[in-house]
């Protein structure tokens, strides 16, 4: 038996992938929440230049994610979205007071729940803000479960304590990148490169932006 990789039927399926995610709606959400926790140079750059524009990365990156909703959830899915305080969100599910955020990663369960993103513990914040919503749950995929052979996949729930304070300090940190994003956003200006990640250098690898991030910091652009 031979393999040859195949780009073509790849290329087919990602367009696939990207046009049964298309949502007119989305498009002018902006700033999201999610722009909002993550790198403000890419969201400044992705509103300016390419809004249309999505890398391979992302588009497996959320249509794993819709698939996980839809195992979870089904048509008993009730995903809400809005816009507060000027931020749009857009969560997976809620259910009376109760968000449940789903998440699909390659970490370890023996080493939950310490692993669990802080970024995406204020996600789950924000949304509880905008909500106005009491309790959360994390629903987590671990691919590879705690790698002990024989390794396969487990599914965890957290149920997830939230002191009010910690939400209101949260949406407020949220609220002073709202006004540091729209402040380049009105003058044109980037933010400045490498400043306002989430994840450190890890938020720059695979980006489509990096280059503009190098222009910018040598003066170039």
């Amino acid at each position: 038996m031979r393999f040859t990789r195949n780009p073509e039927r790849e290329d087919e399926l990602i367009a696939q992938f990207k046009n049964e995610m298309v949502d007119e709606e989305r498009k002018g959400m902006f700033p999201s929440m999610t722009d909002l926790i993550y790198c403000l140079t890419k969201a400044y750059f992705k509103q300016r230049y390419f809004p249309e524009l999505e890398d391979r990365r992302t588009i497996l990156q959320f249509y794993q994610g819709l698939f996980t909703e839809a195992a979870i959830f089904g048509e008993s899915q009730n995903a809400t979205k809005g816009k507060f305080e000027g931020v749009f969100y857009h969560t997976d599910h809620v259910a009376g007071p109760m968000l449940e955020e789903t998440k699909t990663t390659a970490s370890s369960l023996g080493k939950a729940p310490d692993n669990i993103p802080f970024y995406q513990q204020r996600q789950v914040m924000g949304y509880m803000k905008a909500e106005g919503l009491t309790k959360a749950r994390f629903i987590i995929w671990y691919k590879s479960g705690n790698y002990k052979p024989p390794t396969q996949p487990d599914l965890a729930v957290w149920d997830v304590l939230v002191d009010p304070d910690e939400v209101d300090a949260n949406w407020e940190w949220m609220l002073e990148r709202k006004q540091i994003l729209m402040h380049h956003v009105d003058a044109k200006t980037i933010p400045t490169p490498y400043t306002y990640r989430a994840l450190g250098d890890m938020e720059c690898d695979g980006c489509q932006f990096a280059s503009l991030c190098q222009l910018e910091v040598q003066g170039l652009t």
